[in-house]
């Protein structure tokens, strides 16, 4: 049976130039010439792509053999300076700020950015790229009020999909294929929706800031990568670490985050019950006293909110947006109702609350002569027993501990 609707692309055997590209062609080979610089020019990617399928394409990657970007961008300035053009020497100081890999604007950057605001996501491309340091008046100006609002109402998500895509964030190990950038976008679109339907409760920065990485990366929150220095480790860990090139505190916390949301979908469907909602099976591999059942959901939020803390929100949020066939308003409320229930319970600020004996009185309790792994693990067992029972006192926690280790069975909370 023949198909319908098919969209058939007809590959060029040659690329036409525009009279611009002939021109940038031109110039660079210029360059090598002028130098006898002994590299060779390559255009690759999205634009020879293009090109083939009769498309036009803006953006023009060129690869160097035997030569570093920056190291050919000085030469090209250089030249160009030499033949009474400015090029980007607009500061003054072009050349200097190539030499110091610096990214700097010729305008005050403000200016600039509300202009077009696209040139924000640039600098940070081309930061990543040639691993440049963005000056503070530029970071400064990217996260002024004004150019955030401009940013939002002026560039499309496509446009910013694109710039996203030509960092090269995605930058992971060889041989090794990671889910496409659409669906990853579409995580951080849907996260930034359902942050701003939610008026009930605002983000701070820094949650917000975590709260879109862990978004941007969901789809790759299972996945590992082995024979890494013989080792194995996450795809986030390389992304911030090779990639984005944060601090390893960042990649730490967006993998936090993404451990809270596969906990929190297992136990939503417990605290609402609709036809769209599914349980997700977690295996949380923790080693945990006997809970009664009437007592489970208490004891498992609180322990998940003891892991996660003030980023239990954000948590939340991400676990929401992985619900199928939900309108952004139905996923409104089961965050609502689960937030709701975590409040009523009294687990908010739970990480706050001290145990009811301390690391000295346990190795008094149990005679030890010092403390060690014991100790560690009948602290954590006193945290989970307190989060049981939250109105118990000193002397009932005492008491179930004694009752555990004179029968020396492993402990339970009655």
């Amino acid at each position: 049976m023949s198909k319908t609707n098919e969209t058939s692309h007809v590959a060029r055997e040659n690329i036409n130039l525009t009279d611009k590209e002939r021109q940038i062609f031109n110039r660079l080979l210029q360059v090598v010439d002028h130098f006898n610089l002994e590299t060779q020019l390559r255009v690759a990617g999205r634009w020879v792509r293009d090109k083939l399928l009769g498309k036009e394409c803006n953006d023009i990657d060129i690869a160097l053999d035997n030569m570093m970007g920056p190291e050919f961008c000085q030469k090209v300035s250089a030249y160009l300076v030499s033949t009474g053009e400015k090029h980007m020497d607009f500061t003054e100081r072009g050349l200097d700020d190539l030499r110091n890999g610096k990214i700097v604007t010729p305008l005050p950057p403000k200016e600039m950015f509300l202009a077009e605001p696209l040139i924000v996501l640039r600098a940070v491309r081309f930061s990543v790229r040639f691993d440049f340091d963005i000056v503070k008046e530029l970071r400064v100006a990217a996260a002024d009020n004004d150019v955030k609002s401009s940013f939002c109402n002026k560039i499309s998500r496509e446009r910013i999909g694109r710039e996203i895509e030509l960092m090269d964030v995605f930058r992971l190990p060889q041989n090794f294929e990671p889910p496409l950038l659409e669906p990853c976008v579409s995580y951080m679109d849907a996260a930034w929706i359902l942050m701003n339907a939610n008026g009930g409760f605002t983000f701070s920065d820094e949650q917000r800031r975590l709260y879109l990485y862990a978004a941007l990366f969901l789809p790759l929150r299972k996945t590992m990568h082995g024979d890494y220095n013989k080792q194995t480790i996450s795809a986030l860990e390389h992304i911030f670490r090779h990639s984005l090139k944060l601090g390893h505190r960042d990649g730490v916390n967006v993998v936090r985050l993404h451990h809270a949301v596969d906990r929190f979908s297992s136990m939503i469907p417990f605290i609402v019950s609709s036809e769209y909602l599914k349980p997700v099976e977690v295996n949380w591999k923790l080693d945990m006293i006997d809970v009664p059942d009437s007592l489970k959901l208490r004891f498992l939020l609180g322990l998940l909110l003891n892991e996660i803390k003030d980023f239990w929100r954000p948590a939340l949020m991400l676990s929401i947006i992985l619900i199928k066939v939900a309108t952004v308003k139905s996923k409104i409320g089961v965050f609502q109702k689960v937030e709701e229930e975590i409040l009523k319970l009294g687990l908010d600020k739970v990480w706050e609350v001290k145990p009811l004996i301390n690391s000295r009185d346990i190795i008094k309790l149990l005679e030890l002569k010092k403390g060690g792994p014991m100790v560690s693990e009948w602290q954590r067992k006193v945290i989970q027993w307190q989060l049981i029972y939250p109105s118990g006192n000193l002397e009932e926690c005492i008491e179930w501990m004694m009752k555990q280790t004179q029968l020396k069975l492993p402990p339970t909370a009655t």
